[in-house]
């Protein structure tokens, strides 16, 4: 028998409030010259109570380069408060974007 109320369709719902300090800046490097630095901290959550709630926290860093008509950004980040309730998060999407 399958479990109707778990297996149903459902809709999901993400919450990812953030607080974050932002700034432009005009420093050159190697033919680069980084034009947006932004600092924060994040919370994504799926909004759900347990069993099904999913969360984590991380400290993050946004650089933004350019070099000619190129941009490149790159976001690291550092999972913060653990993850328990997601064990396999940085698994899932890693330690940075690009």
């Amino acid at each position: 028998m399958s479990n109707s109320e778990e297996s149903s369709p459902f809709r999901e719902t993400n919450y990812e409030p953030q607080l974050f300090l932002g700034f432009a800046t005009d420093y050159h490097f190697a033919g680069w010259t980084l034009r947006d630095v932004e600092m924060g901290y994040n919370h994504n959550s799926n909004g759900r109570s347990d069993p099904t709630s999913r969360s984590w926290n991380r400290l993050y860093t946004r650089l933004m380069a350019q070099n000619g008509n190129w941009l490149m950004e790159v976001k690291p980040w550092y999972v913060v408060g653990g993850t328990g309730d997601n064990p396999d998060i940085t698994k899932i999407y890693g330690l940075l974007s690009a």
